[in-house]
């Protein structure tokens, strides 16, 4: 139970302090910047959407963490910072296009705060690797006490930057400065502790070769582009105080959509490891039940009066509130489906992650296109429910076969 109690504490408790810390500093940068707040939540929009890619790569990294042992943990870090550096590297380049390509049309003013985002972003994102890997490798705690130290330290360097000069280039000047030093202060404690494990026993990692790495990032990346083509459909196409409506009920559906990440961090690792992955997957199912189903069904049951107490606006509460109900009951079978993604992924099934994560792309882009006309921003809760049925379909198999191996296998005998 305590190596279940402990990472469980340390990933949710980490989470809690950025919700906090969120919470309360938001509205002082606000005061602090005025006029340029607009420039820098364009910023943190720019880096929040590039963030998606983590997903792309931190599973495997918290997999094959939690397996390395001996010399091949020292190798297993180095694959994994190669390829969260080349992916930063990619997505900052590709950025920088984008910014030279605003400032022939007008954005200079912009272009240099987007220019330090990216900066900030490519920093931190290789720093990624590092954290990904402590996790994964049962240093859950460690981890997050420096996730939260680092943090604190931007914050007061962002904090004392912004009194000197308010605007959005300091923020993320300072935010740049200490990602730099955590990226190498995280990338020097890992050398030094993992480095003297190579004389240990324990031979090459044993990772995925580059065509199944390949299959396993195509498919989650279908994910991330399924998980984001109900917003960009119904921004392109719905008036903008209706579309502000949907993102209000999409945010709560986003927020507790997050808590997968701590559980994830927590279990994945026990499931690569554990003897019976699906009595681990069982105890994830548990807990995302406690803290995402179960909100959402209550959120569900109370859509508009929940809307009214957050907004105090009972136009906007009634509006959006059978998209939220929707979207909730979608949430319900995607917290199912979870921990079975992570049997997925322990099993090393990449087609079976591809072949769900098209689905759903297709289902959702139909549904979009035969109900945005129709039914105007109901139509991204619809899509979302299109996802949930495909998500709770495949649950049910993984479970289902992993039940009837269960079965069939002799007392002892691992499942996977």
């Amino acid at each position: 139970m305590r190596r279940l109690l402990e990472p469980l504490a340390a990933n949710y408790g980490y989470a809690a302090f950025a919700a906090l810390a969120t919470l309360l500093l938001v509205p002082l940068y606000v005061r602090l910047l005025g006029p340029a707040w607009p420039a820098l939540a364009l910023c943190l929009t720019l880096q929040g959407v590039l963030f998606l890619a983590d997903g792309l790569l931190s599973p495997l990294v918290l997999r094959d963490a939690a397996r390395a042992r001996g010399a091949s943990a020292w190798m297993t870090y180095r694959r994994f910072l190669r390829a969260y550096v080349a992916c930063a590297g990619v997505l900052v380049l590709l950025g920088l296009v984008a910014t030279t390509l605003l400032r022939t049309r007008g954005g200079d003013g912009l272009v240099p705060a987007l220019r330090l985002a990216l900066l900030q972003f490519g920093l931190q994102f290789a720093n990624g690797a590092a954290i990904a890997f402590m996790i994964g490798h049962g240093r859950q705690r460690e981890a997050n006490l420096r996730l939260v130290g680092f943090a604190l330290a931007k914050h007061a360097a962002a904090l004392l930057a912004l009194l000197a000069w308010p605007v959005a280039a300091a923020y993320l000047g300072a935010f740049a400065a200490v990602g730099a030093i955590e990226f190498t202060a995280n990338h020097v404690r890992l050398r030094r502790a993992l480095r003297t494990a190579q004389a240990a026993a324990g031979g090459a990692p044993a990772v995925d070769g580059g065509r199944r790495l390949a299959l396993f990032v195509g498919g989650s990346a279908l994910g991330l582009a399924a998980a984001q083509l109900d917003r960009v459909v119904l921004a392109l196409s719905q008036p903008a105080p209706r579309y502000g409506v949907y993102y209000l009920a999409g945010s709560v559906l986003l927020s507790l959509l997050s808590l997968q990440v701590p559980a994830a961090r927590t279990f994945l690792p026990l499931i690569a490891t554990g003897e019976n992955a699906r009595a681990t997957a069982a105890a994830m199912l548990a807990v995302l039940a406690a803290t995402i189903a179960a909100p959402a069904i209550l959120v569900a049951l109370f859509p508009q009066s929940l809307l009214e107490l957050w907004l105090h606006d009972a136009a906007i509460a009634a509006e959006g509130a059978p998209v939220l109900r929707l979207l909730m009951l979608a949430l319900v079978m995607n917290a199912l489906y979870a921990p079975a993604g992570m049997l997925l992924v322990h099993a090393h099934r990449y087609g079976t992650i591809a072949a769900a994560n098209a689905i759903i792309f297709a289902a959702e882009a139909v549904v979009l296109y035969i109900a945005v006309p129709r039914a105007g921003i109901l139509a991204g809760a619809f899509a979302w429910l299109a996802c949930g049925v495909v998500q709770l379909a495949v649950a049910i198999g993984v479970w289902r076969s992993h039940i009837a191996r269960d079965r069939a296998s002799t007392p002892g005998q691992a499942l996977d």
